[in-house]
């Protein structure tokens, strides 16, 4: 007796190129409007040393919470909006740089002022820097989101295996890059071309930077202003 064959993945619904790149550019320009906003709220009202961080995680909270709705998406939907919603390779990375180097920021913008500081002020110096990176750190697990999702449905659908008959949707996608982003490996999941590869390869040592340089500092940072 035969197998029944497991159902095709569907394919993406070809939309105009305008609307490929509104819907990523918007985003994006939220994100921009955000952080500009906060930062010159934080530098007027708070101080000028801490513009930067605040406003760098607002924009990155701007970012998450704008691309949050796509995990209710089904497969379906998923195929149609996967290019529309990745942001091109060059602003990606620009993002991923970003993302990190903010992170590096925050950390030194901490160390050198919350020692000087006492009580609540101190305290909430040092929030601010693991809420800045925690932001930094998800907001790099949605950009892979969106490019796993993006590789998978350009041109034939494939490139991961999730070991399940029903195409992937926005929430698979998010479970491999937050697997890769927690553990610089993939689970139960299997690569099955070489740009998803290179592009889980990426992932995994930009993940490693915030686990074992960006986190663990924040941790030891913590740990001194308590003592």
């Amino acid at each position: 007796m035969t197998t029944p064959a497991a159902p095709s993945a569907p394919q993406p619904t070809p939309v105009p190129r305008v609307g490929r790149s509104r819907r990523y550019r918007n985003r994006l320009v939220l994100m921009v409007v955000v952080g500009v906003v906060v930062a010159v709220v934080t530098g007027l009202t708070v101080g000028p040393r801490w513009a930067a961080s605040v406003g760098w995680a607002a924009a990155c909270a701007s970012y998450v919470v704008t691309a949050f709705p796509l995990l209710r998406a089904d497969a379906e939907r998923t195929a149609r909006l996967a290019d529309r919603e990745d942001p091109r390779r060059t602003v990606s990375d620009l993002l991923l740089v970003g993302a990190s180097a903010a992170s590096v920021v925050a950390l030194l913008v901490v160390l050198s002022t919350a020692r000087g500081l006492h009580g609540t002020a101190q305290d909430l110096a040092a929030a601010l820097g693991v809420v800045s990176v925690f932001l930094s750190w998800l907001l790099v697990q949605t950009l892979f989101t969106l490019r796993y999702a993006e590789l998978y449905y350009s041109g034939t659908p494939g490139g991961i295996s999730f070991n399940q008959d029903e195409p992937p949707r926005y929430s698979d996608f998010a479970y491999f890059a937050v697997t890769v982003g927690m553990t610089y490996q993939v689970s139960d999941t299997s690569i099955t071309s070489s740009a998803v590869r290179v592009t889980t390869l990426r992932h995994a040592l930009l993940s490693f930077f915030f686990g074992t340089v960006v986190i663990a500092s924040v941790v030891n940072l913590v740990a001194g202003l308590g003592s």
